[in-house]
């Protein structure tokens, strides 16, 4: 198995496609890290001169309408009292304009790090994806396959050498991608002068590293899965016409109308898993005298519980494609 898997990851290395893939990875790194430079720039001297009249604006109206201001907000939460028959607070006491919400403030580090870091996280998936697709379907689309079982009969181990082939094949991109999106992310904030509000110790450091892990063990198996539908389906074309059916079905329209099987979804687990949680929403409405009021439900989803639902949902689907794969008549 273990010369099987040599020869195979020989074979990714050498295929056009993963050479393309890892280019438009780095270009999109360069185009996040060009984004994130953009949005922390600080407030130009004009900028600054606007924001204060519009603060002084905003001061002037509050001295002379805040109080009525305040107790129509009372008013409105009295009034949603007698209708829910609930506390309602709308922060009336924090109508007062403050100065920091006409100068915006980037965001920190902390914060920065785990967004590029979830966004990279989907573009490294589907490069995944699609170099473990190609790298089963190409073979199998040309015909090459038959040929390559005459060398190795035992069709299992050729199928899971492929598949580790594919998953580990991809570690090293996303582990340099990732290492890229971290030290770029730290080189804008240095090069902006931005605070980091925390530094590494504080939330950047260990989180960082937590979530690059998770981000790098997405990449692996989305490749592996990439891989088993490349065996099913036999075209890379198929396998992201599939891909792209199932995010417009599925994720695009069913999880929208019935959020409950988000609890289901790859992509709401992948952003789970990389983020460390998420969560998704439902509406429980009451009929009453005064007509009908709905109230949004967050409804959590953990890491672990993420995690599961992926681990059963990629051995499933490799443990289909190797039934077919050792059944099927690939001469």
């Amino acid at each position: 198995m273990s010369r099987l898997l040599r020869v195979e990851l020989r074979r990714l290395r050498a295929r056009r496609l993963v050479l393309v893939a890892h280019v438009g990875v780095l270009v999109v790194v360069g185009l996040l890290l060009a984004s994130l430079w953009s949005s922390v720039q600080p407030l130009s001297a004009a900028e600054v001169r606007q924001a204060e009249e519009f603060y002084a604006q905003a001061a002037e109206e509050w001295e002379r309408t805040g109080e009525q201001q305040v107790a129509d907000c009372r008013e409105q939460e009295r009034r949603e009292e007698e209708i829910t028959g609930r506390d309602a607070d709308y922060h009336c006491e924090d109508l007062e304009p403050r100065p920091e919400w006409f100068l915006p403030t980037p965001p920190t580090l902390a914060e920065s790090l785990r967004s590029a870091l979830g966004s990279i996280a989907l573009v490294l998936g589907l490069a995944a994806l699609g170099i473990g697709a190609t790298f089963t379907a190409a073979e199998l689309s040309t015909r090459s396959m038959s040929t390559w079982l005459t060398f190795e009969p035992r069709r299992l181990r050729v199928y899971g050498s492929k598949v580790a082939a594919a998953a580990l094949g991809v570690v090293p991109l996303a582990v340099v991608t990732t290492a890229l999106v971290v030290g770029g992310v730290v080189a804008v904030y240095v090069a902006l002068d931005v605070p980091a509000a925390g530094g590494a110790a504080d939330g950047v450091g260990s989180a960082t590293v937590l979530q690059a892990l998770r981000v790098v063990a997405l990449t692996a198996v989305a490749a592996a899965g990439g891989a088993a539908l490349g065996i099913l389906l036999r075209h890379t074309a198929a396998v992201m016409g599939a891909v792209l059916g199932w995010v417009v079905a599925f994720e695009a329209i069913l999880v929208t109308q019935l959020p409950h099987l988000s609890v289901v979804s790859p992509r709401v687990n992948a952003t789970g898993w990389v983020d460390g949680g998420t969560a998704y929403y439902t509406e429980t409405c009451t009929t009453g005298a005064d007509g009908t009021i709905c109230e949004g439900v967050e409804h959590a989803i953990g890491a672990g519980q993420s995690a599961l639902v992926l681990s059963v949902g990629l051995a499933v689907l490799v443990a289909v494609a190797a039934l077919v794969f050792r059944r099927r008549d690939e001469g």
